[in-house]
């Protein structure tokens, strides 16, 4: 006796797409479609003018973002460097045990923030997000 094949994934996959009407394809990228639209707007918004950076919810300085410089704080666990360029702000190395804020990467508009828990070292934009009206 020979044992039983089971399909693959992608052969799964595909038995499975036979089974959608020209209706339910058609819905489908409609609303990937409509998803995607709205990324630039939610992306959108005002530009920073500086970040204010803080440590232990205390605020160590505000530094324009039209500076290009490494800023360098001392937090709990260690150094954090902090690099400002170009109107962005970015966590360049951080001590924490997953460098999860030197994962987030770049933020520059405002509203937006970068928070290092393990460190207590918390980036921040100031202002107003375009998008609050959908948050509330």
């Amino acid at each position: 006796m020979r044992p039983i094949q089971q399909q693959s994934r992608m052969q799964q996959m595909i038995t499975m797409l036979k089974q959608f009407t020209w209706g339910d394809r058609f819905l489908i990228v409609f609303v990937f479609a409509v998803s995607i639209g709205f990324i630039p707007w939610l992306q959108s918004g005002d530009p920073g003018e500086a970040a204010v950076i803080q440590v232990n919810n205390e605020v160590i300085a505000t530094l324009p973002l039209e500076d290009e410089t490494q800023f360098s704080v001392q937090g709990p666990l260690g150094e954090t460097i902090i690099e400002i360029k170009s109107g962005k702000v970015r966590v360049l190395s951080d001590p924490g045990p997953q460098q999860l804020c030197v994962l987030q990467g770049w933020i520059s508009r405002a509203g937006d923030s970068l928070i290092c828990l393990p460190n207590r070292v918390v980036i921040q934009i100031p202002g107003t997000p375009s998008y609050d009206g959908l948050i509330k």
